[in-house]
């Protein structure tokens, strides 16, 4: 009885300092303040997706072609 009473204590005080944690975290949060708009930003944006787009495609496809080169057997 006092394993299981011990249990759900640790329980609650976990869960009471994670609730703790949270509520005083999203208070620390400040928003940042309004930037006037450039264009800048967006383009940045694209530029960074493209390039991400572009290196997840390369490194893929050469995985691929090197699963398949290990299976034939082949020394990579």
């Amino acid at each position: 009885m006092i394993k299981i009473f011990r249990l759900g204590l640790v329980t609650s005080l976990v869960c009471a300092f994670v609730l703790a944690a949270q509520s005083t975290a999203g208070a620390a949060t400040v928003p940042f303040p309004a930037v006037p708009s450039t264009g800048l930003p967006v383009i940045g944006g694209l530029i960074d997706s493209l390039v991400g787009i572009a290196t997840g495609t390369a490194y893929g496809a050469a995985g691929a072609v090197l699963a398949v080169l290990r299976s034939l057997g082949l020394p990579v």
